[in-house]
Parts: C-alpha cells; sequence; structure tokens
C-alpha cells in the first residue's frame, strides 16, 4: 500500500482557511505508525505537499491481554498463598 494514490475530488481552499479531507482504509494494518503524504497544487503552480503521522493501535486486544495477564498473575498469586497456608498446616500437625 505504500506509494498508493488516492484521487480527491476537486476543492477550492481560499486563504487564512482550513479544509479536512478524509479517506477510507480499505485494510489498514493491525499494528502502525504510518506517514501519509498529501501534494496539492499551489496557486504559483508549485505543488504543496503536507504530511501527517497516523497511529493505529489495537485497543481492545490490548486491553483482552492485560486483563487475561492481571487474571492469571492473581490466580497464580492464590495459588502461591495457598500452598504456603497447606504447608503451614502440615508443619503444625506434625509438632
Amino acid at each position: 500500500m505504500a506509494g498508493k494514490k488516492i484521487a480527491f475530488p476537486n476543492f477550492t481552499v481560499l486563504g487564512n482557511s482550513r479544509r479536512t479531507i478524509a479517506a477510507r482504509w480499505a485494510d489498514p494494518p493491525f499494528f502502525c505508525v504510518c506517514r501519509a503524504k498529501f501534494t496539492f497544487p499551489a496557486p504559483n503552480g508549485e505543488p504543496l505537499t503536507r504530511t501527517a503521522r497516523i497511529v493505529i493501535i489495537p485497543l481492545p486486544q490490548i486491553i483482552g491481554l492485560l486483563a487475561v495477564s492481571l487474571r492469571l498473575f492473581l490466580l497464580t498469586r492464590r495459588g502461591v498463598r495457598y500452598q504456603k497456608a497447606l504447608l503451614h498446616a502440615a508443619r503444625g500437625n506434625r509438632q
């Protein structure tokens, strides 16, 4: 997808004004720190180029992974406490 050109409809932007453009990305990558470059013809005939950084972070998957990791940590911690309690009880019964 690098270097692919997308055609936008013609529009006019007057001085001291702004125009927001949008495009639909059909197949974005799962995780990406990408750079998009937009080139427009300027009134003097030279092209005007602007770049934008696009960051794609799979937030739902990251939250799910953190939740599973926390659950495993808590279960392991609970298991260690249970083993310590059993060991303590076993040592107490020997005496």
